[in-house]
């Protein structure tokens, strides 16, 4: 997961592990629980609205500081990290989601649709040099979010931190000893 914001880009890597648990060995039947990993991050400082030029005036600017190459190369160190901690039998099959907030959210719909093309066109032109391993990646999962949809997931985010919800989303009930401190 990559979220891309007004500072810079951010990258998190995360594993999810299902295990089989009996919860009572007299039941034969198991329950799957997900557990969420998080295996790393790092940053990316240039912010991807920096690419694109919203003015909507000259559209020959706007295809100069759009080079494919250039926008990818900025989040090649981001990929090259994700390579070390990933096992590379996992490349292909590993999911990429690039999510903008804010920053992205500034410009027009269209500049920001210009600025994932290119970034999408980028990276797939970096597979052949063997610079971008997950091919794994589609140019549906270059998306901005809305800014409700941001706030969900920082909510998410928070109550998952916190104990509250589990990587299923299912509500942690404390033991009971824990419940008068809420």
């Amino acid at each position: 997961m990559i979220d891309v914001g007004s500072t810079g880009s951010r990258l998190h890597i995360f594993e999810l592990v299902a295990s089989a648990t009996s919860p009572d060995s007299n039941d034969s039947s198991q329950e799957s629980t997900i557990e969420c990993l998080r295996r790393g991050s790092t940053k990316a400082r240039t912010p991807l609205s920096a690419f694109a030029d919203d003015s909507g005036s000259d559209n020959s600017n706007q295809n100069e500081s759009l080079n494919a190459t250039h926008v990818a190369h900025h989040m090649l160190p981001l990929f090259d990290y994700a390579s070390d901690i990933i096992p590379s039998k996992f490349h292909s099959s590993t999911p990429v989601v690039i999510a903008a907030t804010a920053g992205m959210r500034l410009l027009s719909v269209e500049v920001q649709t210009q600025v994932y093309d290119a970034l999408y066109e980028g990276l797939l032109e970096q597979v052949s040099y063997g610079r971008f391993t997950f091919t794994n990646l589609k140019r549906a999962d270059i998306l901005t979010l809305d800014g409700e949809r941001e706030g969900f997931y920082g909510a998410v985010a928070a109550n998952y931190l916190r104990g509250v919800v589990d990587a299923e989303l299912k509500v942690i009930v404390p033991p009971e000893d824990d419940q008068e401190d809420l």
